[in-house]
């Protein structure tokens, strides 16, 4: 699975799954990013990534394979499942935030990971800070087609689901001239809209 498009002066909202590797490495094995509000022809500029394994499963020490098992659990991607190479990992994702001005994340440990990633040359602000709820956070939907199974976490859908969360932020804001509270970000349904 693979949408690459060059985003120019936007904002975005990132989301991805990782795994950890024997090296300290936390990889991603899934990479989802969505614009915050749409381009000049009334689409969200998106991208999505699922990466190759750096290994054969068999070369994967016992311990890193049990961690990949109990975290297949949420996620639904199969080891071997990737379209795009490991080694590229880097390269894609920098290619795409290029142009990017701003990067939402949904929680700080999520931060953390993509700086680990990408650096710290992007400013970086978890969404927990807009009144993201923990339980939106975790929501699961119909999934992509990489995922096995109807009902798993799916970085790209989430990414999409936070994307119009920090919109809807943006734009209560503008209306009432402040930053809205978390009693009034929870009227606002965005399983409604997505």
């Amino acid at each position: 699975l693979f949408l690459s498009v060059n985003l120019i002066k936007m904002k975005v909202v990132i989301d991805f799954i990782t795994y950890e590797l024997p090296n300290g490495v936390f990889a991603l094995k899934e990479f989802g990013m969505s614009s915050v509000g749409e381009n000049e022809n009334g689409n969200y500029e998106t991208s999505h990534y699922v990466f190759k394994s750096p290994c054969d499963w068999l070369e994967l020490p016992p311990e890193f394979q049990l961690t990949y098992k109990e975290q297949f659990k949420h996620h639904g991607i199969p080891w071997e499942a990737g379209s795009t190479e490991y080694n590229d990992t880097i390269q894609v994702i920098f290619e795409d935030l290029e142009h990017v001005t701003g990067i939402f994340v949904d929680s700080p440990k999520s931060k953390v990971i993509l700086e680990d990633i990408i650096g710290k040359n992007k400013p970086i602000n978890p969404i927990e800070g807009l009144a993201w709820l923990n339980n939106d956070r975790k929501s699961t939907r119909k999934a992509c087609k990489v995922h096995q199974g109807d009902k798993f976490y799916c970085a790209y859908n989430n990414a999409r689901r936070m994307s119009f969360w920090v919109k809807a932020n943006e734009v209560l804001g503008e209306l009432i001239g402040s930053k809205p509270t978390i009693t009034m970000m929870k009227h606002i349904n965005i399983n409604n809209t997505f």
